[in-house]
This record gives C-alpha cells, structure tokens and sequence, in this order.
C-alpha cells in the first residue's frame, strides 16, 4: 500500500485517498510525482561503483604512503651499505636465494 504525502501540510495519506485528511486539499498523482522529485531521492549505490571507490581510495592512501616513504627517507652511508651487504652474503649462505635475488633486484648495489 502506497502512500502519499500532501504537498500543503505535509501529512501523509493512504493511496486511495483524494484529498488530504488533514488539510482537504487536493491528492492527484501529478502533484505526488512533482514532490517526490522535488524531495530529491538519492539512489543508493551499487556493489561495483562501491568496490570501485574502496579500491580507488585504497590505491590513493598507498601511494600516498609510498611518496612519504620516498621523500622522507635518507641515503645508505658507507657502513650501513656494508652492514647491509654483509647480511645479503649471510642469507646466501643459509640458503635464502629466493629473498637476496629479490633483495638484489630491488636494490641493485646489494646484490
């Protein structure tokens, strides 16, 4: 059972109704459409402009992150560099050689 709201008093009636019961004016069917428009109904969103903007704004928080992480961060000296090399050799030698190629390949002055 539809309703429909009077556009004088703002009282909502039964479909049926042709007038309203409060105010006695008149319920057409052009009057209830123009005020549902004028009311601006908002469609809800569906499941795939949702995930869309999940993953949007997921993407734009991580590069964001990254670029922080570019910009803010200071170069290897001479020590760190070797103590980093050193523990490149190290996992070599354990057996590693899946973690130091990649290690390698990200960073090509370790490898």
């Amino acid at each position: 059972m539809s309703k429909n709201k009077c556009r004088q008093c703002g009282i909502v009636n039964l479909s049926e109704d042709k007038t309203c019961r409060r105010c006695g004016a008149s319920l057409n069917d052009e009057q209830s459409n123009e005020s549902s428009a004028a009311e601006g109904t908002i469609e809800p969103r569906g499941i795939g402009r949702r995930l869309l903007w999940i993953a949007g704004t997921t993407t734009l928080l991580l590069f964001i992150a990254y670029m922080s992480l570019l910009l803010t961060s200071a170069d290897l000296n001479y020590d760190q560099r070797n103590t980093v090399n050193a523990a490149v050799v190290l996992l070599e030698q354990d057996g590693f050689f899946r973690s130091t190629d990649a290690l390698s390949r990200v960073f090509p002055a370790f490898g």
